[in-house]
């Protein structure tokens, strides 16, 4: 049976809340090792979200969320990740849900990994993503100043490279998206750009 991308329900906070604080997992990609309580957790999952997703089996095996929508400037942020190993559902689920916002109408995609997370992200980092910039120290995390690197995809490289390549995405695992709504900017349409 192939894993599911659907959003992320109330029942699945408790199984993700579990999967995000276990001790062999990167805790630090979001809360820089530290522990949220339950209640802070689930704030954190419904708050500035445009979608929010999870990848599962029987237990969760990532989260892929898209929030910080700019409608105005066409830009949204995304965050990912994976608890466990790492295997080609991750990069399908981090696809599909990028082919959703270039759907509602993004221009661009950002998201900001600290240097301390980087291995965590780097199956998909050249896939989907290029690196725009880097702070230097701007991230204080276990003693030490890390790097946070801004990193960014472009609707025209996606269309281009990566876009095709969906059909494959699409096989790995079920997926059930939201309903599209679009953005309320003043940009234009997918339609109107005259992308298929």
């Amino acid at each position: 049976m192939k894993p599911v991308l659907r959003p992320v329900e109330p029942a699945d906070l408790q199984g993700l809340y579990r999967a995000e604080s276990s001790a062999d997992r990167f805790t630090d990609w979001r809360f820089r090792g530290l522990t949220l309580a339950p209640h802070q957790f689930g704030a954190m999952n419904s708050s500035r979200l445009l979608r929010n997703y999870v990848l599962a089996s029987c237990e969760p095996l990532a989260l892929v969320a898209l929030h910080s929508l700019s409608a105005t400037d066409e830009v949204a942020e995304v965050a990912c990740t994976r608890f466990g190993a790492p295997g080609p559902q991750f990069g399908a689920a981090v696809a599909l849900v990028l082919d959703e916002a270039f759907d509602l109408g993004l221009r661009q995609v950002r998201a900001e990994v600290a240097e301390f997370n980087l291995p965590s992200i780097e199956p998909i980092l050249g896939l989907f993503f290029e690196r725009e910039s880097i702070e230097r120290g701007a991230v204080y995390h276990r003693a030490r100043y890390w790097d946070l690197h801004g990193l960014v995809l472009r609707r025209d490289r996606w269309i281009e490279e990566v876009r095709p390549w969906l059909g494959r995405a699409r096989t790995l695992l079920d997926f059930r998206p939201v309903g599209l709504t679009g953005l309320t900017g003043p940009g234009p349409t997918r339609a109107a750009r005259g992308e298929a």
